[in-house]
């Protein structure tokens, strides 16, 4: 019934247009009638007559029945068009018959001129192919997105020419060619210039600007896009008008003043800016304005419309976590008196009556409710069921999770929590080789919902010619439904060191637990048994507290704080992390202990289209061994974490069996290459080892360049990085590897 109503409705509304267009249409009369081809040439022969005439009022329904009449009596066309063309301040209008003849395409042929550079796969980006119905429009937008893709390559004077060629021995076949040419070469941007501004300045209204010269770290010029000024134009308004300027006018014009190098100008007049003196709030019960004051009081001064909109999902957010959900919050601007108005509703006061989980397949409720921190009978908060939200989707579970209110009294509301499960297996694997011949290979195994039940497991090995890793790890994330998250691994590993061979078998087991949304803390204990081998004789004639096979006990605390934000690529963009881990251990009736430190800071210096940020980032790191811990525990610096381009471990102090202190540093920038799956990276490493911190003076140094891809939205989810490392104070017999490749994440604070 309700579907025949709306059929009802829509026929109504179809038929009122009708009438209304028909009788517009009787009050235009027809000037001329143009019958015209594929080709955009006149038709002249073979037109039977049909009702509209020059002179003859338009009429919709005589003109349906011409159409029909024109496909009838010329079948030699697939199908005829109208299109009207009103005339300028009269009541007349051109009446255009479009025809397309029958035809196929034989052959599509674009050619280009040489100095222009053909686009990779532009043949995939047009829509008429060898063996399609030919049609004229289709071919039009075909010359379109042509255009449109050399003006993007910074050809801003192509031209885009089609010709259509009928085939000698047979009328229905067509060869279509398409002819490419430009008055220059690709154009680059020479300068930027901005005129008329007062108000902003220079730096300010170029920020985010598509076409603008580069900065530092990119200096080639960048190439001319000539749809972008229009863009740009508008970017410019917009930064405007949040400035107060409500009456800006922007113009965007560009010219070439070299061979291929263009100047782009920005004219701009400010007209009057808008002032914003008062804030008034009207609907308010439960809160006062003073209660709102540390909101309100930066929005005066100028009148922004993104600074209002901020400040009222700031007002909303208040409400929200203080048991108002549904607040709403509207506002109106007063110009002549300089007053912005917020007008609030406060809607009830809610309280949790019941929490509900949807939309699950496989998984159980109960397991997604021990991330949850509210529960019934709580007052709702808005910004700790947001902290709940991001924490059940950094698990890895969901591929989206969102929260719904269904108020089911006055007073209370369910709470419902859809979740969209999704992928959770991951294989991952990687094959490559080093400078000095040899293989590597790692091969991986994780799932982040074992069973479904929120537990996650995981199996890796890998191989190089200096180390053979395998190790297996099972995580609870909710030890007996508290909020330690339990963590067992095992692992072999035989490693290649300088002076010895390191084979050990360990088992560990750590408990972590969030204590806020930044900070967490573990602790733990790990077993270990140890097979020192190969010890060079130099080496062997020294004192090195080793009784062969040895057992290992060592107690693990660590503390790590995070506050980071991250692009596209999974990249940390912006905010700092550091973490500490303490290492007590004992081996046979000896104590030892050890201590490393981590800390990194990233700062984004702009995103592209896609979102993948440029990010400049400082990393140091210390690590600390008392005198009496074992030599293959003690620190040593090589390989990725403390010092790319050189061999793993391979600096080892003066005596060759590691050193008591280590401090290493990095500063690194990359860089978007491509959407937000490829990054360019460069960086400088420098690294020390030594017995005391007065003997940190013999720093190795490299600077180095690579590659990273972002493939986390496939089948590896993770990153892959590789590059070239060069030393910069190379000394007689470092061991040096300019190669390095890094699969995932890789923290160099502490190798637990």
């Amino acid at each position: 019934m309700n579907h025949l109503k709306s059929v009802k409705r829509h026929f109504k509304a179809a038929l009122f247009m009708m009438l209304l267009m028909s009788n517009i249409f009787a009050q235009m009369e027809i000037r001329n009638v143009v019958f015209m081809d594929d080709q955009n040439q006149h038709i002249t022969e073979g037109l039977p007559t049909i009702s509209h005439i020059t002179g003859s009022a338009l009429n919709p329904e005589n003109l349906l029945a011409d159409l029909e009449l024109l496909k009838e009596e010329m079948p030699q066309y697939s199908h005829v068009t109208v299109s009207l063309d009103p005339i300028e301040s009269s009541n007349e209008v051109n009446l255009v018959f479009s025809f397309q003849r029958h035809r196929m395409v034989a052959s599509l042929r674009i050619i280009i001129e040489s100095h222009i550079k053909e686009p990779e796969k532009l043949r995939h980006e047009l829509a008429l192919h060898r063996g399609d119905a030919f049609e004229a429009s289709i071919l039009s937008k075909d010359i379109e997105k042509i255009e449109y893709i050399f003006h993007r390559k910074g050809y801003a004077k192509v031209k885009i020419e089609s010709v259509l060629r009928e085939d000698p021995d047979d009328d229905y076949l067509s060869h279509i060619e398409i002819h490419v040419t430009s008055e220059t070469k690709q154009l680059k941007i020479y300068d930027v210039k901005i005129h008329g501004n007062s108000g902003l300045n220079d730096s300010t209204v170029r920020e985010g600007l598509k076409n603008d010269t580069r900065g530092f770290f990119l200096a080639s010029r960048p190439v001319f896009k000539v749809g972008h000024v229009e863009g740009d134009v508008e970017r410019i308004k917009s930064k405007y008008e949040n400035a107060g300027y409500l009456e800006v006018e922007v113009k965007g014009s560009w010219e070439i003043v070299d061979k291929y190098l263009v100047k782009v100008h920005f004219s701009i007049q400010e007209n009057k800016r808008y002032e914003l003196k008062e804030v008034r709030l009207e609907g308010l019960s439960v809160y006062s304005k003073d209660d709102l004051a540390e909101i309100l009081n930066t929005i005066t001064g100028h009148y922004s419309e993104q600074n209002l909109r901020i400040t009222m999902q700031k007002i909303r957010e208040f409400y929200g976590e203080r048991g108002y959900p549904l607040a709403q919050v509207y506002m109106d601007y007063n110009p002549a008196d300089a007053v912005v108005t917020f007008f609030i509703n406060e809607g009830p006061l809610l309280s949790i009556s019941k929490v509900s989980v949807e939309g699950l397949n496989k998984m159980k409720p109960e397991t997604v409710l021990e991330d949850i921190s509210f529960k019934e009978g709580d007052i709702i908060n808005t910004k700790t069921l947001s902290e709940d939200m991001n924490k059940l989707q950094a698990r890895g579970w969901f591929d989206t999770v969102r929260i719904d209110f269904k108020p089911d009294s006055e007073e209370t509301t369910e709470v419902i929590i859809s979740a969209v499960e999704g992928r959770s297996q991951v294989i991952s694997f990687g094959v490559g080789g080093n400078a000095n011949g040899g293989m590597m290979g790692e091969i991986g195994y994780s799932n982040s919902n074992i069973l479904h039940s929120g537990n996650r497991f995981s199996i890796s090995g890998s191989k190089n010619s200096e180390l053979t890793k395998l190790g297996m790890m099972f995580a609870d994330p909710h030890l007996f439904g508290s909020d330690w998250e339990f963590i067992s691994t095992v692992s072999y590993k035989d490693e290649e060191r300088n002076n010895y061979d390191d084979e050990r078998i360990r088992a560990q087991i750590l408990l972590e637990r969030a204590i806020n949304k930044n900070l967490k803390m573990g602790l733990g204990v790990r077993f270990e048994y140890v097979d020192i081998d190969n010890l060079a004789q130099e080496l062997a004639q020294e004192d090195v507290d080793l009784n062969g096979k040895e057992h290992v006990v060592t107690l693990i605390s660590k503390f790590s704080y995070k506050a980071q934000t991250y692009d596209t690529a999974g990249d940390v963009k912006e905010g700092i992390s550091i973490s500490m881990a303490l290492l007590p251990g004992v081996r046979d009736d000896d104590v030892f202990a050890r201590m490393m430190v981590n800390g990194r800071a990233s700062v984004s210096l702009g995103e592209n289209q896609s979102g993948a940020a440029h990010i400049l980032s400082a990393r140091i790191g210390i690590g600390y061994a008392s005198k009496n811990t074992p030599f293959y525990d003690k620190n040593y610096a090589g390989g990725v974490g403390t010092l790319r381009g050189y061999r793993n471990k391979s600096l080892d102090g003066e005596n060759n069996l590691g050193s008591e202190v280590l401090l290493s540093t990095t500063l690194e920038y990359a860089f978007p290459i491509y959407k937000n799956t490829i990054k360019g990276v460069t960086f400088l490493e420098a690294a020390s080892v030594g017995n005391n911190f007065n003997q940190l003076s013999d720093f190795r140094a490299v600077g180095g360049f690579g590659l990273r891809a972002n493939l986390k939205n496939t089948f590896l989810g993770n990153t892959l990085e590789a590059g070239l490392a060069l030393p910069l104070n190379e000394q007689e017999g470092d061991q040096t590897k300019p190669f390095y490749f890094i699969f995932g994440d890789y923290d160099p604070a502490y190798d637990l």
